[in-house]
C-alpha cells in the first residue's frame, strides 16, 4: 500500500511491531503504537532499540480506548491485536476521521477468536464503505482485512 502512516493497537512483545516498521523502512512512514501492559510496553521499546527501528516508532503506553480519540490521524492503516471485544469501539473511533478512503483496518486473530469478535464482523460487513475479506496466515488463524473503499459508497 506504500503506507506512510501506521497505528497498532496492541504492540505485545512488539513482533508485528518490528514487520511494520521495517516495511515503513521502505516509505519513510512512522508507526504508533500502543500496549495497556507496561511490561510488554518495555520490552517492546528494548526489541525495537536492538533491531535498530525504533527511529520509525512512537510508543505509547496505556488503554488504547482512552488513547485513541487524541491520536493525530489520519492512519493508512490501522492493525489491532488488542482486545477482540473492543474491536467495534476501536473502529467507531477510527473511522472516519482517522481512517481516510484508501485505508486499510486490519484486525488479528480473526479465526481464532471470531467468537470474539461477532459484533465487529457484522458492523464491517455491513458498512456501506468498506469491503472486507478473512485471510488465513497460518494453519489456525488469520486476519480481517477490511479496506475503505476511495470515492465512499
Amino acid at each position: 500500500t506504500r503506507a506512510r502512516r501506521v497505528l497498532e493497537l496492541g504492540t505485545a512483545q512488539g513482533y508485528t511491531t518490528l514487520w511494520l516498521s521495517l516495511a515503513l523502512e521502505e516509505t519513510g512512514g512512522h508507526l504508533t503504537t500502543v500496549e495497556i501492559l507496561p511490561e510488554r510496553h518495555a520490552l517492546a521499546r528494548k526489541h525495537l532499540a536492538a533491531a535498530g527501528l525504533a527511529h520509525r516508532v512512537s510508543f505509547m503506553q496505556g488503554d488504547a480506548h482512552v488513547l485513541v480519540p487524541n491520536l493525530t490521524g489520519p492512519f493508512d492503516i490501522a492493525y489491532l491485536d488488542a482486545d477482540k471485544d473492543g474491536l467495534v469501539d476501536y473502529f467507531q473511533k477510527l473511522v472516519p476521521d482517522k481512517l481516510p478512503p484508501g485505508s486499510l483496518f486490519i484486525a488479528h486473530n480473526a479465526i481464532l477468536r471470531a467468537d470474539a469478535m461477532q459484533d465487529y464482523f457484522a458492523l464491517v460487513r455491513k458498512h456501506p464503505e468498506f469491503d472486507t475479506v478473512i485471510a488465513r496466515a497460518v494453519p489456525e488463524d488469520g486476519l480481517a482485512l477490511s479496506y475503505r473503499r476511495r470515492g465512499g459508497v
